[in-house]
Parts: structure tokens; C-alpha cells; sequence
């Protein structure tokens, strides 16, 4: 919706209730949102409640999902929450990578998330 409410303020010259109201259902009626190419970049918290044919979550490493903070308790619990709304934002095609090196300043092994392993079984 907001970025819904951006695009019509920047696009819009009649910038009025009405003007917003109309360029809602003009845009939901068109299916510009089914017929969008390109990459939108967006957090899972973001992408709640929405749908996409294709998603990747990147990174599906132990530290970064779940988070090295958060790896007992109600944390991990929502952390797993998280990784299940991301996963079932794809309609079509999911993708999960995770690098098992990473080399920035210095040299980190990575493990694939606990998530990954409960997902798979392996």
C-alpha cells in the first residue's frame, strides 16, 4: 500500500483523496502487480501478506537465520516463524541458498541453518 501511495505521488498531477482512490482500482483492476517484471529486494517482515511466483532467501546460514542472538526460546521460535512466512510468500518456485565459505577481512565457514536441516530432514 505505501509503496502504492509513492508511486501514485510521484506519477499523479491531481493529488486529492478521490485521485489516490481511483488510481487504486484502476491499478488493482489493470493486474499490473501479476504482470511486474524485475527483482523487488525486501525484507520478510516487508513481504508479509504479499505473493510472488518466485523467492529467494539468501544467506540461509546458522547466525544469520536464525539470528546468533536468538537461538533459544521464544526468540528461535520466532525466528522459525519468520523463515516460514518467507518461505510461503512463493506461489510458484522457492529458492534457499546458504555459501559454506564466506571471505570478507577473513575467512568464515558457515554452517547451513537449523531451519535448512528441518525442512529437508537431512
Amino acid at each position: 500500500f505505501l509503496a502504492m501511495a509513492r508511486e501514485f505521488e510521484e506519477r499523479s498531477r491531481d493529488k486529492t483523496p478521490g485521485a489516490f482512490f481511483r488510481y487504486i482500482k484502476i491499478y488493482r483492476d489493470s493486474g499490473l502487480r501479476r504482470e511486474e517484471t524485475g527483482v523487488r529486494l525486501m525484507t520478510i517482515e516487508q513481504a508479509r501478506g504479499l505473493e510472488f511466483p518466485v523467492v529467494f532467501i539468501p544467506q540461509f546460514v546458522e547466525g544469520e537465520f536464525p539470528r546468533s542472538g536468538a537461538l533459544h526460546g521464544s526468540e528461535l521460535e520466532r525466528e522459525r516463524r519468520i523463515a516460514y512466512i518467507g518461505m510461503t510468500r512463493a506461489t510458484e518456485r522457492l529458492f534457499v541458498t546458504h555459501a559454506s565459505h564466506r571471505d570478507f577481512t577473513m575467512a568464515y565457514e558457515n554452517k547451513p541453518s537449523r531451519f535448512l536441516k528441518e525442512m529437508t530432514g537431512l
